[in-house]
């Protein structure tokens, strides 16, 4: 980064902050390797919004039954996760 003219700071795209998102660097030589990690938070991430995006949806054209059964199911598959 650096200074800008007014005191503000101009901000330069640096793809090293996505490398270690996706990657991990191993500390003895340096390679690159996936980081499991985070790639599973992500996809949790994106499961969990699929899944409330699909419960909303139906609740709000006004299938009651089809929400409990949903609801019903989410907390069942979440018990036998953890």
């Amino acid at each position: 980064m650096q200074k800008g003219d007014y005191g503000n700071v101009l901000w330069e795209f640096n793809p090293n902050g996505w490398v270690g998102i996706l990657f991990t660097r191993d500390i003895f030589d340096g390679t690159l390797g996936l980081a499991f990690g985070h790639l599973t938070i992500f996809w949790r991430s994106l499961k969990l919004s699929r899944m409330t995006t699909g419960i909303t949806t139906i609740a709000r054209n006004g299938g009651g039954a089809h929400l409990d059964l949903l609801s019903a199911t989410y907390i069942a598959k979440a018990k036998f996760i953890r």
